[in-house]
């Protein structure tokens, strides 16, 4: 997880978000990756992380590191989809969509 050239925004803010699903505070998130509360904070923000703090976070609360990293939403953890107790809920989307045309979209 050191590419330079990683933007580490998005995934400061899927790691936010799951903390809230998941009804943690930052000093809890923090003791379960095992870092300070600071460094928590900058991971959040967007700073560069440590492997390590992530996958101990990740384990211990079923939280998907492909989701982390990639943002794809088909990899949220069925801990945040269905078990979360936080703030935030995560719901499916469907893309039934696809392939319409213009005159059924505006109907």
């Amino acid at each position: 997880m050191s590419d330079p050239t990683f933007d580490w925004r998005p995934f400061g803010l899927r790691l936010r978000t799951a903390r809230i699903a998941l009804g943690l505070t930052e000093a809890e998130a923090a003791k379960a990756a095992g870092v300070t509360i600071g460094t928590w904070r900058r991971y959040e923000a967007g700073g560069r992380v440590r492997t390590r703090a992530m996958v101990k976070f990740c384990g211990l609360y079923s939280v998907n590191l492909d989701w982390l990293i990639c943002g794809d939403a088909r990899r949220i953890s069925p801990t945040l989809k269905g078990n979360a107790r936080g703030k935030i809920v995560f719901l499916q989307v469907r893309n039934d969509w696809q392939g319409m045309d213009d005159r059924r979209l505006q109907a």
